[in-house]
């Protein structure tokens, strides 16, 4: 039997939900549900049921599971509503803006049987989980993260809010812990959220630095990670998406490293699919997703208006 799925929020995202899921088998996208009448008559939307009112989807027994691609400070109410609906929750990231609703929400998945993932997805990216692979045999001692773009301005969040969810993830999961912040600082250059944050942590020894802007002449996510053994760069605009960079004697020499194909968010549904299949806890459990908050609230708290 194929799981039905709702989609809550057709905007940028909304729409990348969209075109994953026509890819995968076992699936079906039900209902598309938003606020605004006029983003249902978009034509790239497909022929399934729409709807301004998430009841619609919450009280269809033929739906068992719903995404979630609304704006940041609106995914803790509908993620709740959801599961008391006793439906599967694939919640965008950061999943909410406070630990404690976090806690609320993964409570309330356990005490319904339902599977609660909230979509860091660069966890699924194949260079991600090349570096997972080989960083347990090596010490790190220097990571910059810098992600910029012209994305949609937020009027809920900052950019510290809308970007460094995938920083704080991808360190989690390269099992970075103990993140402490060192100085954060931010700008609005326009409206009144900051969007420019440029931040230092520390980790142990390691020292981590990041980088955020909505508006930025050139669209940039990338990593660099320097260890015992040389720096490994993760550029995901590039052709090379991952590079090993060592010294040889005198000589600094390059190796491109050959990856696995696949979309992350497409692979962030079939782990949500087959955590469904086998009623087991998703890699971003209860746990992982509290440490990525937790590290949000330290930022932000130390974050410093310019």
């Amino acid at each position: 039997m194929g799981l039905n799925f709702g989609l809550v929020g057709i905007g940028r995202w909304g729409r990348n939900y969209i075109a994953s899921l026509e890819k995968i088998k076992g699936c079906s996208l039900r209902w598309v549900c938003s606020r605004r009448k006029e983003s249902l008559q978009n034509p790239l939307i497909p022929y399934v049921k729409k709807t301004t009112n998430i009841e619609d989807i919450l009280s269809d027994k033929n739906t068992q599971a719903v995404i979630i691609a609304t704006p940041a400070s609106t995914h803790y109410q509908l993620a709740k509503r959801a599961l008391l609906h006793d439906k599967h929750v694939l919640l965008e990231k950061p999943g909410s803006l406070n630990s404690a609703n976090i806690s609320e929400l993964f409570r309330i998945s356990a005490k319904r049987g339902k599977v609660l993932l909230i979509g860091f997805e660069f966890l699924f990216h194949p260079a991600i989980e090349y570096l997972k692979k080989v960083l347990r045999r090596e010490t790190i001692q220097f990571v910059e993260y810098v992600h910029t773009g012209n994305s949609p301005r937020r009027e809920d969040i900052n950019v510290l809010w809308d970007y460094f969810p995938h920083f704080f993830s991808i360190l989690g999961y390269l099992d970075i812990k103990n993140i402490q912040p060192v100085s954060v600082l931010g700008k609005a250059y326009k409206g009144r959220q900051e969007d420019i944050v440029s931040a230092h942590f520390k980790s142990g020894k390691a020292a981590i630095s990041a980088f955020s802007a909505w508006e930025y002449p050139k669209k940039r996510t990338q990593l660099t990670i320097s260890t015992n053994r040389g720096v490994w760069c993760f550029d995901d605009q590039a052709e090379d998406k991952l590079v090993f960079h060592f010294h040889k004697g005198n000589k600094l020499e390059n190796k491109k490293v050959a990856l696995s194909f696949g979309a992350p968010l497409t692979l962030e549904i079939m782990h949500f699919m087959e955590c469904i299949r086998k009623n087991v806890s998703p890699i971003t459990n209860v746990g992982f997703c509290l440490e990525v908050i937790k590290s949000l609230e330290a930022a932000q708290k130390a974050l410093k208006r310019l």
